[in-house]
């Protein structure tokens, strides 16, 4: 079985979990911060019911929260869809 995404970002909060992995307006995560908030997401979404395959929208700008859904989406398995946050109703409606 080949690596995704969450596999490789694991590696990584394994190998330096104190580095700073996100900085976002005055907020930053460490990649142990961002590996436990994604882990949090990560089992709402499969309590939720939602797991290997599924799609899950994301719609928001670019922030931290949008890199955690991201990685908790990858951690389940399933396939992220970005959203564009400028869309209007009727094309929310549309998709």
């Amino acid at each position: 079985m080949g690596f995704n995404i969450a596999d490789l970002f694991e590696r990584a909060v394994d190998a330096v979990p104190d580095r700073t992995a996100l900085v976002c307006g005055d907020r930053s995560l460490t990649f142990a911060e961002l590996d436990a908030e994604a882990n949090q997401l990560a089992h709402h979404l499969q309590d939720q019911g939602f797991g290997h395959g599924d799609h899950i929208g994301i719609y928001g700008q670019n922030s931290a929260e949008w890199l955690i859904a991201m990685i908790a989406i990858f951690k389940i398995r399933a396939v992220p869809i970005n959203i564009n946050f400028r869309y209007v109703e009727d094309e929310l409606v549309y998709l």
